[in-house]
C-alpha cells in the first residue's frame, strides 16, 4: 500500500534501509521542492544534542563529505514507534469494521429467530 502522507512514506522508506543519504531519499521518493524543504527544516536532525519530537531522521555520518546531500541518516526509534502505532490503528479500524458487521448480522439472525419462534408457537 502506497501512503500519500509524506511522513509515512518517509518512515516506510527508512525502514527498508540501514542508512541512507538525502539524495537517495529525495530521488527514490520523487519528492517535490516544498517537500524537500519541509524535510530539511522539520524532520532531519543534524545535531544529536538537539533531537526534537518532530525529528524522524538523525544524521550519522558527515565526515569527509563535501555535499550535504550525501550526509548519511538513520531513522530514529521514535519514528519507528509512531509507525507501529499507525499500523495498530489501521488494524484496529479494520477489526472494528468487522466487529460491527458481525454484530449487525447477529442482531439480524436473532430478530429472525425471534419472529420464527413467535410464529411457530
Amino acid at each position: 500500500m502506497e501512503h500519500r502522507n509524506l511522513v509515512l512514506r518517509l518512515i516506510k522508506f527508512a525502514l527498508s534501509k540501514d542508512s541512507f543519504t538525502k539524495r537517495e531519499m529525495f530521488e527514490l521518493l520523487k519528492l517535490e521542492t516544498e517537500d524537500r524543504a519541509y524535510i530539511e527544516k522539520y524532520l532531519l536532525c543534524s545535531d544529536h544534542r538537539n533531537v526534537l519530537p518532530n525529528h524522524i531522521f538523525a544524521e550519522i555520518d558527515r565526515l569527509n563529505i563535501k555535499d550535504h546531500m550525501d550526509y548519511r541518516f538513520k531513522i530514529l526509534p521514535t519514528a519507528i514507534f509512531q509507525y507501529i502505532d499507525y499500523l495498530e490503528i489501521v488494524e484496529a479500524r479494520k477489526a472494528a469494521t468487522t466487529a460491527r458487521t458481525l454484530s449487525w448480522l447477529a442482531i439480524g439472525v436473532s430478530v429472525i429467530l425471534t419472529f420464527l419462534q413467535i410464529f411457530y408457537n
